[in-house]
């Protein structure tokens, strides 16, 4: 589980195996979202940390398309008894989203529709309040947000990681079996 407020940005060092550079100590185990992506530590070289990525990741995520050099997002699990700024985040990406417009007002077209108006949506990993739900996700970003995450320097174009919110997907998927 982790917040979706996420601690810094590091840099993308290798691409297989996956690899991302940390100076921080890790346990081989270590639940880390990369991108909002739920990674698990397979090795730390000094300061080179490796994931396994196996193709259902790289199919429904943007890890696969990114760039060594280029940084993402990053969270490391929460622990019991840390404070919860965000929501309960699983890094479990559902789909990609395409940013249509950028900036302070992002908005982001994605291929399902499980959001609503002041319910939440993590991208690439980073907990966001839906400020307008239409066909589209309407975000606004704090210029916080802009400045410690990946989401400040998103273009048209350009993909994010989509994680809806989980009690949402839960009462569809109740609906739907009724």
């Amino acid at each position: 589980m982790f917040s979706g407020i996420v601690t810094k940005m590091v840099p993308v060092v290798q691409k297989d195996p996956f690899a991302i550079r940390s100076e921080e100590p890790v346990e081989v185990g270590e639940s880390i979202a990369i991108g909002g992506v739920c990674l698990t530590v397979t090795k730390q070289d000094g300061d080179v940390v490796f994931f396994d990525v196996v193709q259902e990741t790289l199919d429904r995520t943007t890890l696969g398309a990114l760039c060594v050099g280029e940084s993402v997002n990053y969270e490391r699990s929460l622990r019991y008894g840390d404070r919860v700024g965000g929501h309960m985040v699983t890094g479990h990406v559902y789909c990609r989203g395409l940013v249509v417009e950028a900036g302070p007002a992002l908005v982001i077209e994605v291929p399902h529709r499980f959001f609503y108006e002041k319910g939440w949506i993590a991208l690439d990993g980073v907990s966001l309040t839906v400020a307008k739900a239409d066909q589209y996700v309407h975000i606004a970003l704090i210029p916080e947000t802009m400045r410690k995450t990946s989401l400040g320097a998103k273009t048209i174009g350009q993909w994010v990681n989509v994680e809806y919110d989980g009690m949402v997907l839960a009462i569809k998927k109740v609906l739907e079996d009724v």
